[in-house]
């Protein structure tokens, strides 16, 4: 292991074959003392800069570039005094005409606003930066607030736009020759690409930004790359080398402390335990995370720990354990969601309000200009009163052009009116033949069933002591299987009802696919099984869609149910994605469910997305169905702007198709 010291950084070059525990110990109170005194040295720094400050009173470019120094140097000790100095640095330069100083200002403006994680008005102030930098060819400035937006669109999770920016930044960096800024560059590419699912290039980035790291000696960074690699090795599910850098960052972080990368390595590591069968050691390192985390009070990865805790325990076969940990993650589940909803409606009073105010301010301003108009016009009558007679001619006839022009004007408002009432009218015709078929359609289904129901209790109520007991078991099996069709029924019936009142809330996230299909399947194992039907899935692993988690669901229950109602015993039912492209360059998957059961005729193909239309079959077992399902299927997939259609032929089996955003 050697040491260097250059201009006051420390280079530690790492011997692996060196195991004393002697010189173990040595660098861990090196590289603790290390930091003791560059993080003093930082602040005696900023306490001098300050007492320089509170001496020089002059508005200069003096004043700009030693306030924006000492905003820039509170970056990680007090954010508040950091937002005060760099206002003021850009007050002044803004008053001076000073570019430079102000680029600078805006770019520490955005530092502060991504800290409190307000992105929007960060993202703008690091635009109105960066534009100023690109005006006067700062290369440096350049690249810093082209890495600085980067970092606002991977939060967000816009990976794509992020890559861009960061790409362009490392292009600068490299021009320049920053080494630091190179690597920390190299790194968010590579998360970029993990994230993307671009695995084996998201390892040559993350190796690469390693390197220069280890090259240049910058500890506090070097683990949060190994942390990275070690997040993308669980991705390639090599947990072998996953938990080696998961170790290695681990080391690293308890010298220097960085809470969201040593908290996220105990996660990983824990997962990966868990995943090997190692339960002990999994519990150990996830409740170790969960703790340190109540501390921090950051809901999203205590829900996280949660979940993982209670996997753990249902490893361990200890059920209460397992069940209380759930309650917990369901719990601040919940809680994160009625939070965010309570924020986008505040939002959206936000923007109701200014909008008000928007067109109160509008109108003002139209009356006290439609006032000056008048003024003027009375002067001008005054001064020019010698040919009154002139004007007054004039303005007859103009008057009688105006009422002209209004009369017709009014007509052709009049015949738009009655030709909107006209198409009002139709539509409301349509909809209430819509309703009056739905409710036709419901009765038919609803008093079958309960026609059986009734017969059956009624026999049973009279005769009950007559019959055997397979007798009433078999009767009783035969009511819970009619209840359970009824109940389907209303469920269908409810949910297509709030989606055309527009009660349905349309919550689009990330969902990974291949998941949501095979927790899906699970549902539908013992009913799949009974019939004999194989289910099969084709979907590339890592594939994420933008859905509203519950509208997808049931989209998904509402084919697969279909498709193994329709296929006779021993059938086949496959389930498989591809990614598409729609006329409008926009990225989509397209998912299939297709089975080889009884198929659909051209016919009634043409009438399954219409409500006006009783298309009720039964399935391979006389299974009953209203035919709702898919109407809610197409309600759900246009809501997401994608669409369904269905291809079969008769004894052949049908191949139902839809299209869901890509994420």
């Amino acid at each position: 292991m050697i040491f260097s010291i250059n201009n006051g950084n420390l280079t530690i070059l790492f011997d692996l074959e060196m195991k004393g525990k002697k010189i173990h110990v040595l660098l861990y109170f090196l590289i603790i003392q290390c930091l003791f005194i560059s993080v003093k040295a930082q602040i005696t720094e900023i306490d001098s800069l300050e007492n320089c400050l509170r001496n020089y009173h002059t508005e200069d470019t003096i004043r700009i570039n030693l306030l924006n120094e000492i905003a820039y140097k509170l970056y990680q000790i007090n954010i508040e005094s950091m937002h005060k100095y760099a206002n003021e640095a850009l007050e002044i330069a803004d008053k001076l005409e000073f570019a430079k100083g102000k680029a600078e200002s805006l770019r520490i403006m955005g530092i502060y606003y991504r800290i409190k994680g307000d992105y929007p008005l960060a993202l703008e102030f690091y635009q109105s930066s960066l534009k100023l930098f690109e005006q006067l060819g700062n290369n440096y400035g350049i690249g810093a607030c082209l890495n600085n937006i980067g970092n606002i669109y991977r939060w967000q999770e816009i990976y794509t736009q992020a890559h861009q920016y960061y790409q362009k930044s490392l292009e600068i960096k490299k021009e320049i020759g920053d080494e630091r800024g190179i690597s920390l560059t190299l790194n968010n590419i590579g998360v970029c690409l993990m994230n993307e699912g671009e695995y084996e290039e998201s390892l040559d980035y993350l190796q690469r930004s390693l390197v220069i790291k280890q090259g240049i000696g910058d500890i506090k960074s070097i683990s949060n790359t190994q942390y990275n690699i070690g997040n993308t090795y669980v991705k390639l599910g090599n947990y072998a080398k996953a938990l080696e850098f998961y170790q290695s960052a681990l080391k690293v972080k308890e010298l220097v402390g960085e809470r969201y990368v040593y908290l996220g390595t105990l996660k990983g590591m824990g997962f990966i335990y868990y995943q090997q069968g190692n339960y002990a050691l999994a519990l150990k390192k996830t409740t170790k995370a969960l703790e340190m985390e109540k501390d921090y009070g950051f809901l999203e990865d205590q829900k996280d720990l949660y979940k993982q805790v209670s996997d753990i325990y249902t490893a361990l076969n200890n059920p209460a354990k397992a069940l209380e940990n759930y309650i917990l993650h369901k719990e601040i589940s919940d809680s994160i969601h009625k939070t965010e909803t309570i924020k986008k409606i505040t939002a959206l009073e936000h923007d109701y309000k200014h909008e008000k105010e928007k067109q109160a301010l509008e109108l003002e301003q139209q009356k006290q200009e439609a006032i000056f108009a008048a003024e003027i016009k009375h002067q001008k009558i005054i001064s020019i009163a010698w040919i009154v007679g002139f004007v007054m001619m004039t303005a007859l006839a103009l008057a009688i052009l105006f009422n002209f022009i209004q009369k017709r004007k009014a007509n052709r408002t009049l015949t738009k009116q009655k030709e909107e009432i006209a198409e009002k009218n139709t539509e409301l015709l349509e909809l209430n033949a819509t309703k009056d078929k739905l409710f036709s359609l419901v009765a038919h289904d609803l008093k079958s069933p309960f026609s059986s129901l009734l017969g059956i209790l009624e026999e049973l109520s009279e005769n009950f002591s007559e019959y055997d007991d397979d007798k009433k078991e078999e009767y009783i099996r035969y009511i819970n299987n009619v209840a359970e069709k009824v109940y389907k029924l209303l469920e269908n019936l409810l949910t297509w009802a709030q989606s055309q009142i527009g009660r349905t809330t349309f919550m689009p996230e990330k969902i990974n696919l291949e998941s949501l299909i095979n927790e899906i399947i699970l549902l539908f194992e013992e009913s799949s099984n009974n019939k004999e039907i194989s289910l099969i899935t084709g979907i590339n692993k890592g594939l994420t869609v933008s859905a509203d988690r519950n509208m997808i669901d049931t989209v998904l229950r509402n084919l697969i149910l279909n498709a193994i109602k329709f296929t006779s015993k021993g059938g086949l039912i496959t389930i498989k994605s591809r990614k598409v492209t729609d006329e409008n360059n926009k990225k989509f998957v397209e998912i299939s469910v297709k089975d080889n059961g009884v198929g659909i005729s051209s016919e009634i193909q043409s009438k399954l997305f219409k409500v006006t239309e009783n298309i009720t079959t039964k399935g391979t077992e006389n299974e009953k169905g209203s035919g709702l399902g898919l109407l809610i299927c197409q309600e759900f997939i246009e809501k997401h702007g994608g669409k369904i259609w269905v291809e079969s032929k008769l004894n052949k089996g049908s191949k139902f198709f839809f299209t869901i955003p890509m994420a």
